[in-house]
Order: C-alpha cells, then structure tokens, then sequence
C-alpha cells in the first residue's frame, strides 16, 4: 500500500478547512510503552533485512543498532560543522517546531511566533524544493558509514489513539545535509527510498519518496534528535496534516549528557534554495494542485 493511502487526508489544511491544530504532544508513559512493545530491533536494518530488499537504500559497514540510536543535539551539530555547515549551525543553538503552536496555518497563511511568514503554497514549495534538492539515483548503496550520520528509526502516528501505524521511517544525514533513509510497511514489507535535505538556514528538514515527488515530509533537525517529533506531510499544495514521529530505541538504554542549548525563535529567512523559481514540471505539478 502506497503511504499516500494509508496516510489518508481528514481534510484538516485543505481549502475553507480550519487552522492546523497540533495534536497533544504523546506522554512519556505512551512513548516508553511504544518503544518497549516493538518487537522489531532484531528484525530490521540487518544484514539479513537488506538481503531480502536489495533495492532498499544501504549503508555499508553501519552496525544494526545503531539505527536504535538517540543522536544528542551537540552530536548532530558536531557532525554538520564537520563540513559544508561549519559556521551554521551551533550545539548551543537550535529552533524547534511545534505545529500548531510556534508554528501556524491560518486562512491559507504560516504564522511563525504569530508573525506572518508566507502563503501555504510558498511553504509547500520551500518544503518541495529542500525535499527535491536529492535527486534519486540508481545507487541505493554507501560504500562507507563514516559519510552518514543515523538519525534513528521513527514509527508514524497520527493520533493519540494509535499504537501502531505499521510505518517505519529510517534516516539518516550525511555531512552536506542531504537525507537519505527508507519508508517499511510493516503490513505487507514494502520499501520505499527517502530522499531529502537539511536547510542549515532554518534547521528545517524535507524529505519525499523516491517515486513521489509531491507528497513531502517535513519536520525540524532538532525534532529529531528528540523521542518525538512533530511532522507535517503535504500530500499536496492544497492539503497538509500533522503527525507524531516517534523515535524507536531502546528505553533502558541511558541518552548521553549535554549542556541545555539555547532555544531561538525559528528564523524568518528565505534562504537562496528557499526563493529558487519552479522548473517547468514542478510548474505543471504545483498548477495541477492547486
């Protein structure tokens, strides 16, 4: 089943429908009771998995459990510094977003911090074009895992009422800030590759399908260094909902200590990716959604 069906809109987002309103965040009991009741750790990211799904995308020489893993915010940025990143972004610094709370849809416009920021489709587009700046490739395969950071393996949730959705996201970023990962059904084992990108600017980060390119996911770097992570998926120009990425690791595994970092309002910047003018097929894609 293709994630565009299971991940079935409500109509929240679409046009005359009310503001996006966030869904509370998942108590700590809920989320330990998740991490412990998933009976899949042996199971997947090993040598035998990618045996089965050779198209599934691989990176080489990463040990199995280490896509259990919980990145601190001060290993993510370390990693990122390392590179194309090196003066922006700081351990010491991050901007979370919390849809529905600093984060806004009203009337067909974003509010950030209850400032006006852009038009739902220029926020769709800006998300767009961060999720398309990886072009999918035929090689599903990293020859070295010391050229991606793992970000973890998320289950998706949409309510507080579920307890299983079936869908596994694994991700993983390399130092240039491109994603790259894998979307399971647990329901009936179909892979699909991640594809997408960080924008450093923003710490906002988009990824797609690698045969979709009008369904994007987005969410925050610093979310996702954290046991949940709000999410938003547009399924289109005209239609969003928010979901809960929760992070499957073991809970009595110890996170390692970091100093608190300084929390920042989420800047209002339109970087130079951000403003970049739709090629001719994202013209007919974006006209044929709205």
């Amino acid at each position: 089943m293709h994630p565009n069906n299971q991940l079935k809109p409500s109509g929240l987002g679409g046009p005359g429908g009310p503001p996006l309103q966030w869904h509370h965040q998942p108590s700590s009991s809920k989320v330990t009771n998740i991490q412990i009741n998933f009976g899949g750790y042996n199971r997947y990211w090993t040598p035998s998995w990618y045996a089965r799904y050779p198209h599934a995308w691989h990176p080489y020489w990463i040990t199995p459990y280490h896509w259990w893993y919980r990145p601190t915010w001060e290993h993510t940025c370390t990693w990122f510094a390392a590179h194309l990143l090196v003066d922006r972004m700081h351990p010491r610094v991050y901007y979370p977003y919390y849809y529905g709370s600093n984060v806004v849809y009203r009337d067909r416009i974003v509010y950030i911090d209850n400032v006006r920021y852009v038009t739902a489709d220029e926020f769709y587009d800006q998300a767009r074009y961060l999720a398309n700046r990886v072009e999918p490739s035929d090689t599903v395969v990293s020859e070295s895992a010391s050229d991606w950071l793992t970000l973890g393996t998320f289950g998706i949730f949409k309510d507080d009422g579920e307890t299983d959705t079936g869908l596994l996201f694994q991700l993983a970023a390399d130092k240039h800030g491109f994603i790259h990962g894998n979307l399971v059904d647990q329901a009936d084992d179909t892979v699909w590759l991640v594809y997408g990108s960080v924008d450093p600017d923003t710490q906002r980060v988009a990824f797609r399908l690698a045969d979709d390119d009008e369904l994007v996911y987005e969410c925050g770097l610093w979310n996702l260094t954290q046991d949940t992570a709000p999410m938003l998926v547009h399924f289109d120009a005209e239609t969003t909902e928010q979901r809960t990425l929760i992070r499957l690791v073991d809970p009595t595994e110890g996170a390692a200590e970091e100093a608190p970092p300084v929390i920042r309002t989420v800047p209002l910047v339109r970087t130079q990716s951000q403003v970049r003018q739709p090629q001719p097929r994202q013209q007919q894609v974006l006209r044929r959604a709205r």
